[in-house]
């Protein structure tokens, strides 16, 4: 998300005792420590970092479940997959059904959730699957900027690990690097992407922001939601990254 300037009276207070972190936001939690934010969103913003994934959980991704019916509420159990330190999953502390879990590969942004977000339930994975869930576990997941950084294989690795744990006729949202990201990429990469080819620089950097990864609406539609149906795809349905909605059959 674009960063904004702090308002003129920032919801923010300083806590009165020690903690990992300055700040209390508006929400009544903590914010993240700035170089954990930074880790997440590159810019060490902590209003941003909160209004930012307000914007997703509230606008982004109730408008695209809203357009096909559904309701974060009606789900039993939600998955944040590659949640980083909880910039979604806090958005979802007030849900009066769903249990919420998260999930990443990063010990130490997981160790802060647990500590700070009480509400709900995180674990770590690693780069390769399998998580730790049971099969059909969860009937809403997202990932949010977590394909736009795997190569291939990793992707249909993950998509198959998600799949095992999402319960029949679950809701899979990603997000993903489309046509607004493709015009930077040099000619040949450019020509490789339009001809519906799966794109990655940095491949062995996977899994972190040095990787980045880029999909056609072609290479959606015929390869990456294979296993799946394709619900919808929003370009630039998340600020600048595309929205792709998938649901297991």
């Amino acid at each position: 998300m674009d960063k904004r300037e702090t308002p003129t009276e920032p919801p923010w207070r300083p806590l009165s005792a020690p903690s990992t972190s300055p700040y209390v936001a508006s929400d009544g939690l903590p914010v993240p420590p700035l170089d954990l934010i930074f880790l997440v969103v590159g810019v060490r913003d902590p209003v941003g970092f909160v209004e930012g994934g307000r914007t997703i959980a509230h606008q982004c991704i109730v408008n695209a479940l809203k357009r096909h019916g559904l309701d974060l509420n009606q789900f039993d159990s939600i998955l944040d997959f590659g949640c980083g330190c909880g910039r979604l999953t806090r958005q979802w502390k007030d849900l009066t059904r769903p249990q919420i879990h998260g999930t990443d590969y990063n010990s130490v942004l997981i160790e802060w959730c647990r500590k700070n977000l009480p509400f709900a339930r995180f674990q770590v994975n690693h780069l390769f699957p399998p998580l730790s869930y049971p099969n059909q576990s969860f009937d809403f997941i997202f990932a949010g900027s977590v394909f736009t950084h795997l190569t291939e294989g990793l992707q249909f690795a993950w998509l198959n690990e998600l799949r095992r744990v999402m319960k029949p006729s679950g809701v899979l949202m990603i997000t993903l690097h489309g046509d607004h990201y493709s015009k930077d990429l040099p000619p040949e990469l450019l020509a490789k992407y339009n001809s519906g080819k799966h794109v990655v620089v940095h491949a062995h950097q996977a899994g972190t922001n040095n990787c980045g990864a880029y999909h056609s609406a072609t290479y959606i539609r015929e390869k990456l939601s294979q296993g799946f149906t394709l619900m919808d795809h929003l370009p630039k349905g998340w600020d600048t990254q595309d929205m792709v909605l998938l649901r297991k059959p």
